[in-house]
């Protein structure tokens, strides 16, 4: 509400111009899928350092920076738990469901259960893993439209369809390749936009030092209290993001799995997913809740100076879902065009959550519904043609989930647990 209009008209612009060149940039690599193996696979042609830096931008998404940062603030440095417990499953999916998949030579996770069991199992999957798929994107749908209403003021069942519209293109056209290649380069910029956002708030704390002595000391430690607070303690916060996070995403998320099938070889797979779990998402765990533990910082620091900081306003979060911008905002907003800069890449932050996503329900779509059951033997034109169209039909579908995030209450975190 702070914002002046004339700063609005500067970040809305930096935004849609970001959503242009991101789009375009996808787009371009449609020209690469010239079969249904090159739409959902990239013909299993890439390097594992390429799937493991485009896996950054899976990984984070605008729920990413908007809830952790939440939790962040109210909770401290414990969030970071939420992308360091992956440790103890990789083992099992380098050495276990990977090589399994891959030689298998199956195309989804729901063929792999009707070969295991019968097609029965098959067809459970296919709903489970379809309705886990849905869910993810309308809740990366419903939390951008938090991040706009926030900024903008525009309610989100106005800016969701717009923002849906652009996603779906370059994903309904481009394929995996696509994804592979738009991730990349959206998880480089995410980095750099979360690097600035946190520069600006130690910059605007007076130093490393200030921000240290200014957190108390509930939010310094690992592990918050075993027994305190049941929505966020350390039993909770570390199964609860194991499951609906971690294992989910890492076993029957159908887009995950597909972004290691599109590598090479199965040595190249478990070289990107070591890479993931020793590097990617632990420097991830402080890019997405570190703005969270400045501004509490920031809010004790001007507790006691008595609420004036050199160089910046008075913060003030009432809606902790905010927490992200009204930080960025308040230490950005001297310069309009590096704030948009990083409220478009927050922005577009949520594609290369969602666009694995949408190319997955695809494949399931193809593989599990379509060719078996309603057009058996076409040719891969075909196929190919369809696997656009259910594309289009997925993002429609999380557009629709939008509605049913929007009536939930409580913290971003636990609806994203629901």
């Amino acid at each position: 509400q702070d914002v002046p209009t004339a700063a609005k008209v500067v970040i809305a612009f930096v935004v849609l111009a970001y959503f242009i060149v991101i789009t375009g940039f996808g787009t371009y690599f449609s020209r690469f899928s010239k079969d249904i193996n090159d739409f959902f696979f990239s013909g299993q042609r890439f390097a594992w350092w390429l799937a493991a830096a485009s896996m950054i931008a899976t990984g984070i998404g605008s729920y990413s920076y908007l809830k952790y940062s939440e939790q962040g603030f109210n909770t401290g440095m414990s969030s970071a738990m939420t992308y360091t417990n992956d440790w103890f499953i990789v083992p099992f999916f380098m050495f276990g469901w990977l090589p399994i998949i891959y030689f298998a030579r199956v195309r989804s996770i729901p063929e792999y259960f009707e070969r295991r069991f019968n097609k029965t199992a098959r067809y459970i999957a296919v709903m489970i893993i379809l309705s886990y798929m849905f869910f993810y994107i309308g809740y990366n749908l419903f939390t951008i439209g938090v991040a706009l209403e926030g900024m903008f003021g525009i309610p989100l069942h106005y800016t969701i369809p717009v923002v849906a519209l652009f996603l779906g293109a370059y994903v309904t056209f481009g394929g995996q390749t696509a994804v592979i290649f738009t991730d990349l380069f959206q998880g480089i910029m995410l980095y750099v936009a979360g690097g600035v956002a946190i520069v600006a708030g130690i910059i605007a704390l007076g130093g490393l030092g200030e921000w240290w002595s200014y957190l108390p000391e509930t939010h310094r430690l690992p592990f918050v209290h075993l027994t305190d607070d049941p929505k966020f303690n350390t039993s909770g916060l570390f199964w609860g993001e194991a499951l609906a996070g971690s294992i989910a995403f890492t076993f029957m998320n159908q887009g995950f799995i597909m972004r290691y099938l599109a590598i090479k070889s199965v040595n190249e797979g478990r070289k990107a997913a070591l890479f993931n779990v020793l590097v990617t998402l632990p420097l991830s765990a402080v890019i997405v809740g570190a703005v969270g533990w400045i501004a509490k910082s920031l809010i004790v620091k001007q507790a006691v100076m008595g609420g004036v900081l050199e160089g910046i306003e008075p913060i003030h979060i009432e809606n902790t879902y905010h927490t992200f911008i009204v930080v960025c905002w308040e230490t950005l907003r001297h310069n309009s065009l590096i704030f948009g800069f990083v409220i478009a890449a927050l922005t577009a932050a949520l594609r290369p959550t969602i666009d694995p996503l949408i190319n997955a329900c695809a494949a399931i779509g193809i593989y599990d519904i379509y060719r078996p059951l309603i057009k058996k033997n076409a040719d891969d034109k075909h196929y190919l043609k369809a696997a656009r169209w259910a594309s289009v039909i997925a993002t429609a579908v999380g557009v629709l989930m939008v509605v049913w995030f929007s009536r939930q209450k409580g913290t971003l975190m636990s609806i994203h647990y629901k």
